[in-house]
């Protein structure tokens, strides 16, 4: 990944630099720092209305930052008094609402790009023909877009994006608008177009699954600041606060208090050892840590079950009322039940920082 310092990285895709901006007397981005190396895939992943789509519409040169700069392949294309318009900006784009010309054919949607740029004829067809096959739409050129599902229109929008070897594509929640099972293959099929082609991509979605399908690093947001930009890996194995947890829902996050190096949970009498300063804190159990254990030092009562297809998901009520998830191989008998904690996949947040909780666990925690 780019460094990130108070120069563009010429080197970098992008580089978004201390960007903040405003809707009238309402700050929506907050000094956003971004920065994407050459052929690497960026998701900004947040719920509605935490900046993500006003980022990506900076990006995109649709808006103008209050404050800060973005450079695009490290020519600087936004700054304030100063922004290029879209298409002075050689992006790439693909929508949610696909944005293709009824009155086009397939093979023209695609083509506009080149037009623009005064690509002659015959290589214009040339690059729409390969750009189709590689989307899955050889043969597809005549047809008007009306005439196609909205997963083929989708792939359409991007042969389009892909035609003119930009060099970023932006994503704005491209696969909202399909049903699950269709969304979940396009996503494959970006991420592998994506990484085949060694291209770009700054990619915005509310879908935790999407974002992890898509992208090599994902930037969780919430009040038009970034939490925590890591791998997706990083991000369900290291979450940085409890609101990245909670948005991600890794799991439960129990209230409670550190004293004497010991994380306390008053209602149901748990009690973890973790290196944390004295104060208020929440401890965070996500699922895949959690296993029914008769031996296992955490006491609840079964609260419901639901088959998933390969396994059951269990939901424990501890004492004072709180709910954990577990996975089981099949369902537990109700009534009173046991889990194993495995600490080094526990996390407590405390004193504005995240701690793992220490092994061992008592029997009796």
């Amino acid at each position: 990944m780019p460094a990130r310092t108070d120069q563009p990285d010429p080197e970098a895709a992008l580089h978004i630099l201390g960007i903040a901006h405003d809707f009238g007397s309402r700050r929506v981005l907050a000094e956003v720092s971004l920065a994407l190396a050459r052929g690497e895939v960026v998701a900004l992943l947040g719920a509605s209305g935490c900046g993500k789509t006003t980022l990506l519409r900076l990006v995109a040169g649709l808006l103008a930052p209050t404050a800060g700069r973005i450079a695009i392949a490290g020519r600087v294309v936004a700054a304030p008094g100063r922004s290029l318009p879209p298409e002075a900006r050689g992006l790439g784009m693909v929508f949610q609402d696909y944005a293709l010309w009824p009155h086009l054919s397939v093979a023209r949607n695609v083509a506009f790009p080149l037009e623009m740029r005064g690509v002659p004829r015959a290589e214009r067809e040339r690059r729409v023909a390969e750009a189709l096959e590689r989307v899955g739409l050889g043969g597809f050129g005549g047809r008007a877009p009306g005439t196609l599902s909205g997963g083929q229109q989708q792939r359409v929008a991007l042969a389009r994006a892909l035609v003119a070897r930009p060099p970023l594509i932006l994503f704005d929640e491209p696969l909202s608008n399909l049903d699950k099972e269709l969304r979940d293959s396009l996503a494959r099929d970006i991420a592998l177009l994506l990484r085949e082609e060694r291209l770009s991509a700054l990619y915005v979605t509310h879908d935790r699954a999407e974002a992890f399908a898509v992208a090599d690093r994902v930037a969780v947001m919430a009040g038009g600041r970034i939490l925590q930009d890591d791998a997706p890996e990083t991000l369900v194995a290291r979450p940085a606060s409890p609101e990245v947890a909670r948005f991600l829902d890794l799991g439960a996050l129990l209230p409670g208090e550190v004293r004497g190096r010991r994380f306390r949970h008053g209602p149901s009498g748990l009690s973890l050892p973790v290196a944390a300063p004295d104060g208020p804190a929440e401890a965070l159990l996500p699922r895949r840590a959690l296993r029914p254990d008769p031996a296992g030092p955490i006491a609840g009562e079964i609260a419901g079950q639901r088959f998933r297809g390969d396994d059951v998901l269990v939901s424990v009520r501890l004492a004072g009322g709180a709910l954990l998830s577990v996975a089981a191989p099949a369902r537990l008998p109700p009534g009173p039940v046991r889990l194993a904690l495995d600490p080094g996949a526990a996390t407590v947040f405390a004193g504005g920082a995240a701690h793992p909780v220490l092994s061992p666990i008592p029997e009796e925690a």
